[in-house]
Parts: C-alpha cells; structure tokens; sequence
C-alpha cells in the first residue's frame, strides 16, 4: 500500500507542474495588452451604463438587447474602487479567463481523466476565441466561467447528494443565469442529465422525495424563480433587431463555427472528428455523460440558431463559446482514445 502511494505522488507533483505552468500561460496571455487598445462600442456602452446611480442603472441595462445584469453591477462595483482604466475595467474578465481555464481541467479530471483535463485546459489557455473574450469588458467571459461552475457543482451535488451541496447549486446556476440567458441552455443540460439518471440508470431509487433528481428539481426551480423577477421585465421587450436574418443551419455553418472556435482554418473537420470520438469512447465507459455531453453538443447550435429567428436577432459565433471548454474536453477524451 506504501509503495503504490509513492508511485502516485510523482504522477501527481507532475500533474500539479503542468497545471501551474497552463494557468500562468493562460493568464499571460490574458494580461498582455489588457489595456490596448481602447474599449469599443460595446465596452463602451457597458462602462457608461454601469457608472449610472440606482435605478437608473438597471434601466439601462434593461434597454441593451440580450444584457443580464451580473456583469454590469461586477462592472459598477470596479468603478465604485475607483478603477477607471481600461486595463482595471477588463481585469475581471482576464481573471474569469483564467478560472475557467482551471474549472475546464476539474471537469476533465473528473468526467474523463487527469490527461483530458489538462489537455483541455492548455487548449482553452491558447484559444484565440477564449482570449479575446477574456480581455473584454463585456458578460462573455463570466458566463464561460459560471457555465464549468455550475456543472461542476451540479456534478458534486448529484455525486453527494446533501442539501448543502444542492443549495451551492442553486446559488452558483442563479448567478449564471444572471450572467447570461443562454444559462437555461445550461440548466437544461443538467437536467437531461438528470433525466437520464432517473429514468434510464437510477429507476430503482425508492425515496423519491430524498432521491437526487427530486432535489435536483427544487434547485432548478429555485434559480428559475430567483431569475424570473428579472425576465418577466425584460424578455417581453426583447424585440430583436429588424431585418436580421441568421444563417441556416448547414455543414458550412458548422464549420465555420468550429474553425472559428478553435481558432485553425484547416483544423475544423479533424477537431470534429475527435470530439465525435472522445463522447463516443465516454459514452463507452460513462453513459450518462456521454450521452448528454453528445446531445447537447449537437443541439447547442440549433437551439441558438433557433431563437435568434424567433428573435429576429443576427447569429455570432460568441453566442456558442459557452460550449467551447466542453467541445475542448471531447476533443481531448478523444486524442486520449487514440
């Protein structure tokens, strides 16, 4: 038992190396040329907004098509420390850049294995798309981090199943709700998960009031409830943007996108490929996980495609990069397959 603990402790110094040496990349790069150049419209319109005394504040923030507050008071709070330079304004998204550079590698030591999670996390440390939304004042950034937040404490909690853990839950999906709209795309992967579990692996559980699905449900419901206030205001004045017309959904489309997320014009296909492999071997050895991770994956860019028709809003490849630490995992699950 001794000798094989200490032929692990190696394994894990090397591991804790390459983890360090990944985050302070990642947050080199994040930091270089924080403050140039100048902050464009947008960022603009974020920083004015956020300097406005209460209520007006949340007027603003209500009048700028698809804006969740969280990042907006984040942004408040900066100004109020009597930070004004660029450089101050965008330092919490580097800081949300590096974190979630970090959760990507929890997860993939979790889901799949420590190689995955480090594999994952020096892809995402590197990727262009990833790094320049970590040096903009704007929600992108911190919606990424609280997407691999709150799967991760989804995860624990399902794991541990204590009301402690399901609470944390409920607290961390209401902050990313409120980072972004698209977190009840995220909610909704937790819960095809937890479908899944309950009516394919776990359908033996007695105790349904005690069982993690049923506690599942009350933390779901909780971040819909503690949401609604602010989406029963805003939603009905979402109108869109006249004559916007995102593309149809094709293998062009597709594409793009990955190329675009990943950052390599001719790594598209071969990227796919892994990523087709790595939820295909999970779903050999976990199938809960790889089933979802799969649909989910495939049904990320429909959906969104889906409600920018309804909304008559324009389609952009930001829109999915919640999704991308997870196409990364795949990607890395597969290469370890290999």
């Amino acid at each position: 038992m001794t000798q094989a603990i200490h032929k692990q402790r190696p394994n894990v110094h090397f591991e804790r190396i390459l983890l360090a040496a990944t985050l302070i990349v990642a947050a080199g790069l994040r930091l270089f040329r924080l403050g140039r150049p100048s902050l464009w419209i947008d960022e603009i319109g974020q920083a004015l907004t956020s300097r406005l005394p209460f209520p007006f504040f949340f007027e603003a923030v209500l009048a700028h098509h698809g804006a969740a507050p969280l990042d907006y008071l984040l942004t408040a709070l900066v100004f109020r420390l009597g930070a004004t330079s660029e450089f101050a304004l965008r330092s919490p998204a580097a800081l949300w850049g590096v974190l979630a550079v970090y959760w990507t590698f929890r997860l993939g030591r979790r889901l799949f294995s420590p190689r995955v999670g480090l594999l994952a996390a020096a892809l995402l440390a590197v990727n262009p798309m990833h790094l320049r939304y970590s040096q903009e004042l704007r929600f992108y950034s911190l919606f990424v981090f609280l997407t691999l937040l709150s799967t991760d404490a989804f995860l624990t909690a399902w794991k541990e199943n204590r009301r402690r853990h399901w609470v944390a839950y409920a607290v961390i999906a209401t902050l990313m709700i409120y980072s972004h709209y698209y977190g009840a795309l995220v909610l909704g992967l937790h819960g095809l998960w937890a479908l899944l579990h309950r009516f394919w692996w776990d359908n033996a559980q007695l105790d349904f009031w005690r069982s993690r699905f049923f506690r599942f449900m009350v933390s779901f419901a909780t971040a819909i409830v503690l949401f609604s206030p602010w989406a029963l205001i805003d939603i009905p004045n979402e109108t869109g943007f006249v004559g916007a017309a995102p593309p149809p959904l094709s293998m062009d489309l597709i594409s793009n996108v990955i190329e675009t997320l990943i950052g390599v014009s001719w790594w598209e296909w071969p990227a796919l490929a892994l990523a087709m492999s790595g939820i295909a071997f999970l779903f050999g050895k976990r199938r809960a996980v790889g089933l979802g991770l799969g649909i989910w994956l495939t049904s990320l860019l429909p959906i969104v495609l889906g409600i920018d028709h309804f909304k008559t809003y324009f389609f952009h490849v930001r829109q999915v990069i919640f999704g991308l630490p997870f196409f990364l995992l795949a990607m890395a699950a597969g290469a370890e397959g290999w």
